[in-house]
């Protein structure tokens, strides 16, 4: 067979030939044809700490970070929501054709609870949740994939609960005190506290705890972005 091929080396009287050199990147052809917010099937081909490495054409891989895997549901491994070798919808987040990296999400085409949070839960239910983050100003409790709500630090002692970071991942009853859809925010507090609790303390609306909430947040959203990164 004839068959063209681009010199690579040359070493004296030895000359290295290369056919693959003359092939166009899988990567960049595939680029032509995808954009962000692109809806693709890609097969899942190894899951890490940090996220998932799927295959979106021949060739071309791309990153689904942890934190894009599933919608305000805490994971600690990517093979809690998907496993190798399974077929997944994802939508293309970025595009970086100098790294040649590929972000993409599975989050991004799950629905929003938020948007019908009144449907889901009420002001005086009791619901169970699963304890997600231990912080000094309250107990972050996760009551619905991508709903989680803040329990205040002054309703853990006044319901007598003893809740640490060893606590991270157990369930617990809790009552929802009150909803704020506006700012996505839910406030809860022990099942039996006491009736007779001082109204400052009852009351979990205090500025500073907006602010602990926002400030939770933000941190979260930023590490979150690291990742991806």
């Amino acid at each position: 067979d004839e068959v063209d091929t681009k010199v690579i080396k040359l070493d004296g009287e030895r000359i290295s030939l290369s056919m693959k050199a003359l092939q166009e990147n899988p990567f960049d052809v595939a680029i032509k044809d995808l954009n962000v917010g692109d809806v693709v099937n890609c097969r899942v081909l190894r899951n890490l700490p940090f996220g998932s490495f799927v295959e979106i054409k021949a060739g071309v891989e791309g990153l689904i970070p942890i934190s894009e895997l599933s919608r305000g549901r805490h994971i600690k491994n990517p093979s809690e929501v998907i496993t190798e070798g399974e077929m997944v919808e994802a939508q293309i987040l970025k595009i970086d054709p100098d790294s040649r990296k590929i972000s993409l999400s599975l989050k991004a085409l799950q629905s929003d609870p938020w948007d019908e949070i009144h449907e889901f839960f009420t002001e005086g239910e009791v619901v169970d949740g699963v304890i997600e983050n231990v912080a000094s100003f309250g107990v972050f409790i996760n009551i619905k994939d991508g709903v989680t709500g803040l329990m205040p630090s002054a309703k853990v002692r006044l319901g007598n609960l003893n809740i640490s970071s060893e606590n991270i991942g157990q369930v617990i009853a809790v009552r929802i005190f009150k909803i704020d859809s506006e700012a996505r925010r839910i406030s809860l507090e022990p099942t039996d506290l006491p009736e007779r609790a001082p109204a400052r303390d009852r009351d979990d609306n205090r500025n500073h705890n907006k602010d602990d909430w926002n400030s939770y947040k933000k941190n979260t959203s930023k590490k979150q972005q690291q990742v991806m990164d």
